[in-house]
């Protein structure tokens, strides 16, 4: 691969390679628009932002990278704000595990949502923070 680039929307990805051009619609996963599906859809990621020294705020944009990780951006497609994971660690400790590092020091709320038994949970960033988390009894 030699290139990858968003539109200007954030909804079309593109990868430059030796064979040509190939572009992923990034909205036609099955995963309800803004957020990010991981682990074969089980676990349902959104994030909602407020830049108070701006006085803005928005959800996340979701960039799927792997069936386990992606990432979101607030901005603009160009400027990723947030890294963000979940793992099935069952075989370690009994569950899923979720990690996440920041980086923005903007306000923020990531909601991870098993959506095979409904359980949420909800981690807060503080504006002025630079967060990462790594919680390994998550689901």
């Amino acid at each position: 691969m030699y290139a990858l680039a968003f539109d200007s929307t954030g909804r079309f990805l593109y990868a430059g390679t030796g064979d040509g051009v190939f572009a992923m619609d990034l909205a036609s996963s099955g995963c309800p628009e803004g957020s990010l599906c991981l682990n074969q859809g089980r676990f349902r990621v959104s994030v909602s932002w407020h830049a108070v020294h701006l006085g803005t705020r928005g959800v996340g944009h979701p960039v799927p990278i792997a069936d386990d990780t992606g990432s979101f951006w607030f901005f603009g497609p160009a400027n990723l704000e947030l890294m963000i994971k979940v793992l099935d660690g069952r075989g370690v400790n009994g569950h899923y595990w979720v990690f996440f590092g920041a980086l923005s020091d903007v306000e923020y709320e990531v909601t991870v949502t098993d959506t095979s038994n409904g359980a949420v949970k909800t981690y807060r960033n503080e504006q002025g923070t630079l967060a990462s988390v790594a919680d390994t009894s998550a689901f």
